[in-house]
């Protein structure tokens, strides 16, 4: 597994769906690897 040695080296995205009471809602992430930070999201 790699790992990055700096912040905005290297970014991952998510998408994934949650259950809410109007039905399934689909949300995706970018994130910074280096500090785990969330950089945007959206529903």
């Amino acid at each position: 597994m790699e790992y990055a040695d700096n912040p905005d080296q290297w970014w991952m995205a998510d998408f994934t769906d949650v259950w809410t009471l109007a039905g399934f809602v689909y949300v995706s992430f970018i994130v910074d690897v280096f500090s785990r930070f969330i950089l945007g999201w959206r529903a």
